[in-house]
Formats: structure tokens, sequence, C-alpha cells
């Protein structure tokens, strides 16, 4: 106790067990200390002994293997980083790769396809769809020619005597130069130097008759100026009026398609040239509807483009229903014999030794079709 009642401390200093001891011995060897003076003692003996605390060195080196540890796994989880990413680079540059095959392979088989439109394998068979969409659409460039066209057009039909379709093209044309010429000397409003230039005929007695420009075929189709023409050029003959037509689907039945007041409501409501609409026809025949039908699908022919245009573009209003307006598709040609619908088949050099139904596609003609099972039906849209 103070290096044994010497009053002296140890040179390396007291540590604090050191001095709880010393307390402890104090209170059993000191003269004239009372039992309070020892136990006081004795329990800042014992709060010392317990207050105790680690040798900093000890816990600053477990601090420090903790933090080496810590340090080492990041350097693992870097490392395994590191790896994932190089992965995913190469995957990602292999995908790439493959990708840019797959572009250059598919751009190749649609130049092929390209090259060879219009043509298809022997051992093939092409679907009804297949051969609408093999109709690739024209160039615009020959649209807006046939279009321009059409414009100096108008339709002739010979008559019931058809007196004008014995004649030649170069004859039509004379002769309809000549009914001009004699109307110069009764018509105010000719327009100058009208001219005709060449004719088509088609196979139902009708002539395509081409003027010099479109200002000539609108005064032509004015009903005055028909009459005074046809007059002096065949009057069995009559005008016939070029139609555009639209399909209108989903029509409440209740229209009344065949009354001409139908057809001039459509166009009020449609803000329409009047008598633009020529025809409304339901598809599918009135005699052939069920009770529970409420509405059903027309086609509806215009007599201008720029009314049938508005038409599909903004829609018609009939029987308070809005209804989507689309241009009528010219069907694809098929062999009468076996209804094929391949470009390059010809019906008259059709291999079929019997007449094919165009709807069941058995071995009868199609009006003598008596086919009710939904899957012997609608031959037309599977492959044939």
């Amino acid at each position: 106790m103070l290096a044994r009642n010497s009053l002296a401390t140890p040179e390396t200093g007291l540590s604090v067990q050191q001095i709880a001891l010393a307390l402890l011995e104090f209170t059993t060897s000191a003269p004239g200390i009372t039992p309070l003076q020892a136990d006081v003692l004795r329990a800042i003996a014992v709060v010392l002994e317990h207050a105790q605390t680690p040798d900093p060195l000890v816990l600053l080196g477990e601090e420090i293997q903790c933090l080496a540890d810590v340090t080492q796994h990041h350097e693992s989880q870097a490392v395994v980083l590191t790896n994932t990413a190089q992965e995913l680079k190469e995957t990602l540059h292999n995908s790439v790769e493959h990708f840019k095959k797959c572009v250059e392979k598919a751009c190749n088989t649609l130049q092929e396809m390209s090259n060879n439109h219009g043509t298809t394998p022997g051992n093939t068979r092409m679907s009804y769809v297949g051969a609408v969409k093999s109709n690739s659409p024209t160039q615009h460039r020959d649209i807006l020619a046939k279009s321009k066209a059409i414009t100096r057009q108008v339709l002739i039909n010979s008559g019931p005597n058809q007196n004008l379709h014995t004649l030649t093209e170069k004859e039509l044309v004379a002769k309809a130069n000549i009914a001009l010429g004699l109307l110069k000397d009764n018509s105010e409003d000719l327009p100058e130097d009208m001219t005709f230039f060449s004719t088509r005929k088609l196979r139902n007695s009708t002539t395509i008759f081409e003027v010099d420009r479109p200002e000539s075929a609108e005064w032509l189709k004015e009903t005055d100026n028909r009459q005074s023409f046809l007059a002096q050029f065949d009057a069995n003959a009559y005008f016939i009026d070029k139609s555009f037509k639209t399909i209108v689907e989903f029509i409440p039945v209740t229209l009344a398609a065949a009354n001409p007041r139908a057809a001039r409501e459509i166009e009020e409501k449609a803000n329409l040239t009047r008598d633009s609409i020529k025809e409304i026809c339901w598809i599918k025949p009135e005699k052939f509807r069920s009770a529970s039908h409420r509405v059903a699908h027309t086609i509806i022919s215009f007599t201008t483009p720029e009314d049938t245009n508005v038409a599909i573009r903004e829609g018609l209003t009939i029987e308070g229903r809005k209804v989507n307006t689309s241009k009528q598709l010219p069907d694809v040609m098929q062999c009468y014999n076996c209804q094929s619908l391949k470009q390059d088949h010809v019906a008259k050099n059709c291999p079929s030794t019997h007449e094919s139904c165009g709807t069941c596609i058995k071995e009868h003609k199609t009006l003598e079709c008596t086919a009710t099972d939904p899957k012997e039906l609608f031959v037309q849209a599977r492959s044939l």
C-alpha cells in the first residue's frame, strides 16, 4: 500500500485495479478507522474495479482488424463486379453482332422477295389474303397520272342497237369530233378548241372517250350539253356516270336505301354536294336478314372523287349513327375452274379436269352448293 507505506508510487504508475486493491487493504490494516469509513472505502474500491475500462491499444487493435476485414470483403466484391461487368459487355457485344446479322439476313430476304414479286413456288398454295396483299400499291406518280387522265374521260354506252361498238376506235374519234363541229354553231359555252383524242372500247358496249382537258369533260357531263351532243352523235347512245364505291359498315337496317330522300339526307348532314350519292346498296340482300338483325353493311356509290374523299375522311351520319367509310377494294381474280388465286394461273390452261365450287371447293358448281357447315364455307379465306 503506497509502496508498502513508504508513501511513494511506482514509476510505471498505478492502475485502477491496483488502487481498488489498496483501498481494500487500507480498510483492514489502517488503525483507528471506523466501520462506517471502512464500508465507504470498500464501496469506492468496488466501484473503481467495475469502472475499469479496457486498454485503448486493445480496442484500437480490434477496430483496425475489423476495418481490415471490411476492406478485404469490399476488394473481393469489386473483383466480382468487375468480372460481371466484363461478362455483360461481352454478352452485349455478341447480341449486337447477332442482331446485325439478323437484320442483314432479313434485308436480303426482302430484297429477294421484291425481285421475285409476283411469282410463287410451284409447291406452295396462296391464300385469299395473300393474293390481295400481293397486289402491291401502284407508285404515287402512276396514281397521280391515272387520276389526271380520269378527269378527261367520259363514258358512253352504245345503247340497245350497239351501232357504236361496231366502229373502230379511229372512226369513233372522228364521229365524236364531227358532232362537236355541228355543236359549235348552236352552243355558245362550248369550250374553245374542244377535241376528242382517243377511245377505248369495253366489253359491255361502253366506250371510254378522252378529251383534251378536264374542262371539256365537265362540259359534256352537264345534262343539257349531254342531250345536245348525243343528238348529233347517236340518239340511241347514253352517258354513264363514273361512280366511286365505298364500304359503309354497321348502318341501322331502318335505312330506306332505295329511297332517294335517304341519300339527300345523308348528303346534307355530311355537307356533300347534292346528288353526289348515286346509289345505296345493301351488301347482304334484305330477304336474307334474320329478325334479330339491327345493323348491316352497304355499298354507297358517289359521283365525284371529292365527295368520296370527304366521306372517307370524316365519315357519315346515317339514321342518327356515326359510321366509318372506306374505299371498296377490287376483288382478286381467281380461276373459275379450280378457284386458284395465283397470279400466273391462266383459266384456259387450267390443269384441273373438273369444276370446283367457289364456296366449299368440292366438285360441283358454285350455284349448286348446299354446304352449311361453317368449316366448309368461305373457302377463299383458306389456303387454296
